[in-house]
Parts: C-alpha cells; sequence; structure tokens
C-alpha cells in the first residue's frame, strides 16, 4: 500500500475528493485487490468510531437531561 494511497482514501471518505478523483479511486476498488482490501478496512474503522462517536454523543445527551430534570 502507498502511503498516498490512504490519505486518498480517507479524503474519498470524508467527501472530500474532486468527482474525477472519486471515479478514480472506484475504479482502482474494482481493479487493485491490494487498495480495496485497505479502503475497506479504512471503510470500517471510520464505520465503527463513528458509531462510538454516536454512542457517546447519545449517552452524554442521556446525562445532560437527567441533570435538567434534577434541577426542576
Amino acid at each position: 500500500m502507498k502511503k498516498d494511497n490512504g490519505t486518498l482514501i480517507e479524503k474519498y471518505l470524508d467527501g472530500e475528493l474532486s468527482p474525477e478523483d472519486v471515479i478514480s479511486v472506484e475504479n482502482m476498488i474494482k481493479t487493485d485487490a491490494e487498495f480495496a482490501q485497505e479502503f475497506y478496512l479504512r471503510k470500517d474503522v471510520n464505520d465503527v468510531l463513528s458509531q462510538k462517536k454516536i454512542v457517546k454523543m447519545y449517552l452524554n445527551l442521556k446525562k445532560l437531561i437527567r441533570s435538567i430534570k434534577k434541577k426542576k
């Protein structure tokens, strides 16, 4: 895996690429098995991290609501 591919994948996942670069990444996923493997690994990690952030935000919101209710 080339060092620049990691950056390219992250920018793709974050929606920061030009339409031409999006097409390029999607073609690489189809034609380069090593690139595809790295892409899906990074995508899975990003998905898990995103879910953790949502759970943490939910728990913080729940805690805040309890705190507000106690003050009433």
